[in-house]
């Protein structure tokens, strides 16, 4: 969705918001549905190209997001795999126009 550029993840009620601006293509955006929300509304901007190799790592088709603030790391954890691994992500701090 945003190879090499910013992944905007917002939180809105029971749904994550996935926003990202390329200069070819323009804003692309999509949503999924959560399996539940803990926690305060959140949102986040990410490097795309890490998000996206982290995902290729999990075979899980559930991963947790968890943060600890707006400028902590996300911690994204498979749900139904052996957890070998912990995946932190640092966000990106950009100005209010993402």
């Amino acid at each position: 969705m945003a190879e090499g550029n910013l992944i905007r993840l917002t939180v809105l009620g029971d749904r994550l918001k996935l926003l990202a601006k390329t200069a070819e293509v323009g804003d692309v955006e999509d949503e999924v549905q959560l399996a539940s929300v803990h926690g305060e509304v959140f949102s986040v901007a990410l490097n795309g190209s890490f998000l996206t190799e982290i995902m290729r790592c999990i075979h899980s088709e559930q991963v947790s997001l968890q943060l600890t603030g707006s400028r902590g790391p996300v911690m994204i954890v498979p749900i139904r795999e052996q957890r070998d691994a912990l995946y932190l992500l640092t966000p990106v701090l950009t100005s209010t126009g993402f």
